[in-house]
């Protein structure tokens, strides 16, 4: 990714050197959720400067992490295969921090993409397969989820509230 190098050669250090520089995993995160614009992660990410947003973005397409997709709106960002492949290791990082969270601060940020990771990352699929199918919905901002549960799976799709208006197709890839 960047100039910086640990020296040593290890698989740790690797993917530190890959996705360890501050906001890229946030990237990532929001990437699982589906693909985004440019200014639809620095509003989901509000607090990332944008020449940083810039510059992780040039970082993780450089490492073959994710790339650039032309659409008939624009560029959107998107996961590569290899850049999916840090799917598993994202929502276990989210599992093995829970017992650190604490309370939210009255200044956190809750976004739909870092809503729909915290659902998958919390999800338990062997308690979920014994319940009948169910789906509910969370309002988010103005983003509303659908959660859908059956078979032990959960499935999250996102669309705009009513009268909300988004520069993205209202769907565009729903998150298992």
């Amino acid at each position: 990714m960047g100039a910086r190098s640990y020296g040593q050669y290890c698989g740790v250090v690797t993917a530190l050197e890959l996705v360890g520089e501050r906001w890229a995993l946030l990237i990532v995160r929001d990437l699982l959720v589906g693909p985004r614009r440019c200014t639809d992660l620095k509003q989901g990410l509000p607090r990332i400067p944008t020449n940083i947003l810039s510059t992780r973005l040039k970082e993780l397409q450089a490492a073959g992490v994710i790339h650039r997709v032309p659409l008939a709106h624009g560029l959107v960002y998107e996961l590569t295969e290899f850049g999916r492949g840090l799917e598993d290791v994202v929502l276990a990082l989210g599992r093995w921090s829970f017992r650190a969270m604490g309370e939210p601060d009255p200044g956190d940020v809750v976004t739909a993409d870092s809503m729909t990771i915290a659902l998958r990352t919390g999800f338990r699929p062997e308690a979920a397969a014994a319940l009948p199918p169910t789906t509910c919905e969370a309002h988010i901002g103005d983003v509303v989820l659908t959660l859908a549960v059956a078979d032990g799976a959960l499935t999250v799709t996102r669309a705009p509230l009513p009268g909300a208006t988004w520069p993205l197709p209202p769907d565009p890839g729903s998150a298992r």
